[in-house]
């Protein structure tokens, strides 16, 4: 008996990711470094006194990147209804207290930093459905389980809409219609799912055009 107990726990240990740094896509990284330089250079061109703001920011984004990469992401997903509350909580304080700029409150400022909350909503929406649907992926073809899946999306949806961020909007219901699909949905229900979605997105992109219209 003891043996087995030892042998599943070496099973679930040699499993067990290990970090290597050479392991890390530093063709990513290169490019990422490549935008990151353009995106100095342009800000530079235009407002000078913005360049040291955006160098550091782009040191403080590589450390996190690197700590966030000695994390196993198993235990990321394992936590994916606080992922979840916790874009919703930041989302929320963007409509309460965002910072407002061009007609829009898209951003929150903390300690000098500024960003934008509905971005880290993409990278926790795609954790959440993936560990959602792939714990009750035996009821991914039912017509009562995507309805689930839209409640759920609804209220990240609205709040990114009320600042507003249509673009972003419309990203998050792609995201969320290509999870469905890798997750096995049925091609039919998905078809049906894509009727109301792509006719609801070209109506809120004519509402927002005619509301922005000086006519």
């Amino acid at each position: 008996m003891r043996r087995r107990k030892q042998l599943k726990l070496n099973i679930r240990n040699s499993n067990k990711p290990s970090y290597s740094f050479w392991r890390l896509d530093f063709i990513l990284i290169l490019f990422t470094l490549i935008l990151s330089t353009i995106g100095v250079l342009a800000i530079t061109s235009s407002n000078e006194s913005l360049r040291n703001k955006q160098i550091i920011g782009i040191v403080v984004s590589l450390v996190i990147m690197f700590l966030f990469s000695m994390i196993d992401y198993h235990r990321l997903i394992d936590l994916y209804w606080f992922g979840y509350i916790a874009s919703l909580a930041l989302l929320m304080i963007v409509i309460l207290k965002g910072h407002d700029s061009h007609g829009a409150s898209r951003w929150i400022q903390i300690g000098g930093f500024t960003f934008q909350p509905s971005e880290i909503t993409k990278i926790m929406l795609i954790l959440f459905f993936a560990k959602f649907i792939m714990k009750y992926r035996d009821r991914i073809r039912s017509i009562s389980f995507v309805m689930l899946c839209v409640l759920l999306l609804a209220p990240p949806v609205f709040l990114v809409l009320k600042q507003p961020d249509l673009s972003t909007s419309i990203m998050l219901l792609v995201i969320f219609t290509s999870i469905l699909f890798v997750g096995g949905m049925d091609r039919r229900l998905l078809t049906t799912v894509m009727m109301v979605v792509v006719p609801l997105s070209i109506l809120v992109i004519v509402s927002a055009s005619w509301k922005n219209s000086p006519f």
